[in-house]
């Protein structure tokens, strides 16, 4: 069975130019996929961003890139969301959702409600990633105010009506701090 050699998810607000931006896209160089979220660029900066990472194809609502040797069908699509399965090299096929949570808390029920919808569609392993400006518990967290434990204890209702597992991090701890 043929597995991806690397799957990667993106940082907010990438084409701001920074530095740590420039590290960020050296580091996915020898990604087989690629989710972006949230980024600053324009749909027509997706070709370059393609080409600069050696990437074959392109799926622009968010930023999805993947290689040939990866077979991609996009089921779906909305602002916050891209779902597609994708099968590397004759594989076993399975799913991926590359997810963006708008900050607004009062959309995230629909939100949440689509996450449990697109998790009843199949029964192929499925892999969700991106940012859901949200967290499973207080700890994940730096500065700022204290968060709702209802809000928390919602979105860890959608992580196991879904049957999703946290599969960590690589990298900084936290991605802001509210200071």
């Amino acid at each position: 069975m043929q597995h991806l050699q690397r799957l990667s998810v993106g940082f907010n607000n990438l084409g701001s130019g920074t530095v740590d931006e420039m590290d960020f896209l050296n580091s996915l160089e020898h990604s087989t996929v690629i989710f972006l979220s949230e980024t600053r660029l324009r749909q027509c900066d997706s070709g370059v961003v393609r080409s600069k990472l050696g990437f074959d194809n392109c799926f622009t609502v968010d930023m999805l890139f993947w290689l040939n040797e990866v077979d991609v069908t996009i089921m779906s699509f909305t602002k916050g969301h891209i779902d597609a399965t994708m099968k590397v090299n004759g594989g076993q096929v399975w799913r991926f959702t590359g997810f963006y949570e708008e900050p607004n808390q009062t959309a995230r029920v629909h939100s949440w409600d689509l996450l449990r919808r697109l998790g009843g569609l199949c029964g192929l392993p499925w892999s969700v990633i991106g940012d859901f400006n949200e967290i499973l518990s207080s700890s994940e967290e730096q500065g700022g105010g204290c968060r709702s434990v209802s809000v928390m204890n919602s979105f860890r209702d959608v992580e196991d009506d879904c049957k999703l597992i946290d599969m960590g991090f690589r990298g900084h701890q936290f991605t802001r701090c509210n200071w």
